[in-house]
């Protein structure tokens, strides 16, 4: 069987597909801005086009028919399919170029990229950025639209902003080099309790601090641990106190194994047992979420690479 042009067009199909959500005309016809005679006219003219009944109409209510349920799921189809194709053409005709900023915090920097590897294998036209911040302002930059989403440690409550588990991050400890402990491949974390824990101060970062807490606890019953005085993006290594602490074997700080990108021998970087783990969020604007956006893009990616299911 062929459709003509002129008897079936794209106007017929959204129609209908809105008529079939509604199963009722007069809601249809306001969420399409038309008048109901003028949709029941349209849904009238694709039935004769097609030659079968879409719809079972009573007083009482309206209901798809079979040939009408099979339709529908294929306009769906067609019409997602007709959008996808409409914005490559406007950005391929504009020379427009989709841009996703992603932020993240420090400790998830291999969380960020593998987002970002994951999106590009399947939008490989897309300008993809990393950003990397503290947490607070990729919050504050995520809620104003500077990025689609922002990947930190932990489920932050901000209005306007919405949160999905994204994985997590092992974390280990850094020795000196010449510490006894740093002989082995995996320090047993009872062995550190002669060490000083030296970490972040608590007011920049105080759900990676409550974490530290939880995860170093003896450490803190007893006051074992010092905050760093100067806190950058080098971590301990822009804190002298703390940099000679773990030189001197007497301190350690905890870290993910990414964050000691050192080409000095004098530190190590080693997995703790029992495993230490820092669980990653990724949070986004939940009014930002629709089919096609860079969030969606971002969420779907998220949900293939840890098994979450995206919003």
């Amino acid at each position: 069987m062929q459709v003509s042009n002129s008897t079936i067009q794209l106007r017929h199909l959204a129609s209908f597909v809105v008529t079939a959500e509604e199963l009722h005309f007069t809601r249809a016809a306001a969420r399409l801005h038309v008048a109901q005679q003028t949709l029941s006219q349209q849904i009238r003219q694709l039935e004769d086009g097609l030659g079968v009944v879409l719809f079972d109409r009573n007083t009482r209510k309206v209901e798809l028919t079979e040939a009408g349920a099979a339709f529908y799921k294929r306009c769906t189809e067609l019409l997602a399919t007709f959008e996808s194709a409409y914005i490559e053409a406007h950005r391929a005709g504009s020379k427009e170029t989709e841009s996703i900023r992603l932020a993240f915090t420090p400790s998830y920097a291999d969380q960020a990229a593998e987002i970002r590897a994951a999106v590009l294998a399947v939008r490989p036209g897309v300008r993809f950025s990393l950003v990397e911040c503290w947490a607070e302002e990729a919050l504050s930059g995520t809620l104003n639209g500077t990025y689609q989403a922002a990947m930190i440690h932990s489920e932050h409550e901000h209005a306007g902003l919405a949160a999905q588990p994204a994985g997590a991050t092992e974390v280990g400890v850094v020795l000196g080099a010449s510490d006894p402990l740093a002989a082995a491949d995996v320090i047993d974390r009872e062995l550190l309790l002669d060490r000083t824990l030296t970490l972040w101060p608590r007011e920049l970062s105080p759900h990676m601090f409550l974490s530290m807490e939880e995860l170093f606890d003896e450490h803190f019953a007893r006051g074992a641990y010092y905050e760093f005085e100067t806190f950058a993006r080098g971590l301990f290594l822009d804190d002298d106190k703390a940099t000679q602490m773990i030189i001197d074997n007497t301190a350690f700080t905890p870290a993910v194994r990414h964050q000691l990108r050192l080409t000095d021998p004098t530190f190590v970087w080693r997995p703790m047992a029992p495993r230490g783990e820092m669980p990653a969020h990724l949070v986004y604007r939940a009014d930002a979420v629709s089919k096609g956006s860079g969030v969606s893009v971002v969420l779907e990616a998220a949900a293939d690479l840890w098994g979450v299911p995206a919003d």
